[in-house]
């Protein structure tokens, strides 16, 4: 983390996320083999997974309606956000990892890996999939707004 958002971050918050260690990128996250290949597979394919894909990973908690939403409008992410790798130090700010138990697209196992990348401060557990700000939006803002309000 630069210098400039060393003196405007004051807390930082993970919602089944990946957390590379310093020096790493989010491929760097992933399990092998997914760790092989996912640089070929977005150089050939790019960053928009396949519907189903989209369907199993991202909304496997969702309704019919709200899946159809997310499915037509996934915008592709730049490929940069999975490859560069990332320096950054632990600073001195309070955090938090909200770990979703029902996450297809990034297992528990997974979340528990990055939970230690990040040194989480606070753990709290939520009954979601991918998307907890759509299936479970009262809940996550209550974990956000406690988590803003220490």
């Amino acid at each position: 983390m630069t210098d400039y958002f060393a003196e405007k971050v004051v807390g930082f918050v993970a919602i089944s996320s990946a957390v590379p260690t310093n020096g790493n990128s989010f491929i760097s996250c992933l399990p092998f083999p997914q760790s092989l290949l996912m640089p070929l597979m977005l150089n050939l394919f790019g960053t928009k997974p396949p519907q189903k894909v989209i369907e199993q990973t991202l909304c496997n908690d969702l309704t019919s309606g709200q899946t159809s939403e997310i499915v037509k409008r996934f915008t592709p992410e730049a490929k940069l956000l999975y490859t560069t790798k990332v320096n950054y130090t632990n600073l001195e700010i309070k955090n938090l990892y909200i770990k979703l138990t029902n996450d297809t697209g990034f297992p528990v196992q997974l979340q528990d890996k990055m939970i230690k990348n990040l040194t989480a401060q606070k753990v709290v557990t939520l009954d979601s999939g991918h998307l907890p700000m759509i299936s479970k939006p009262k809940e996550l803002s209550e974990f956000l707004n406690g988590f803003i309000n220490e």
